[in-house]
């Protein structure tokens, strides 16, 4: 059985984290197992000279609303794992996740995917990035 499981969530799309959750409720719960959810939040580099027009202190608010609601996704899951962990990380999504992945040292990856547009077979969307590095097993739920 799993023995850590990594869960990125996507808070902006309260749906699809509806029905990831719900696969790990259904096929995953486990006493033994720990459980850590992170979301990535995104770092927009591209703003340039824009970046002195956002407040002090916004990337931190973000950061603690974002571990808020994932604390509040946790605490709907406590007793049914050995733990439920909520992460919140800044940069590409693809590559914190994996490196969430790495430091948590998960045997499993549950994530969502949206159907793939033009774009997505171009540049390769986050889910088909994680699935392709990642180190252990990826669940896609769609």
């Amino acid at each position: 059985m799993y023995r850590h499981i990594l869960v990125p969530l996507d808070l902006r799309q309260p749906k699809a984290h509806a029905k990831i959750l719900d696969t790990v409720q259904q096929h995953f719960c486990d006493a033994q197992a720990a459980l850590h959810l992170v979301t990535v939040l995104p770092h927009d580099e591209s703003l340039g000279i824009l970046s002195q027009f956002i407040p002090e202190g916004f990337e931190e608010a973000q950061e603690a609303r974002a571990l808020e609601s994932l604390e509040q996704i946790a605490a709907g899951l406590d007793g049914r794992f050995v733990s439920v962990t909520p992460h919140v990380r800044s940069g590409n999504v693809y590559v914190e996740v994996l490196a969430q992945a790495e430091q948590a040292k998960a045997d499993l990856i549950i994530l969502g995917a949206h159907k793939p547009e033009l774009k997505d077979y171009l540049l390769g969307p986050s889910a088909a990035r994680i699935m392709r590095h990642a180190d252990c097993s990826v669940l896609v739920v769609r």
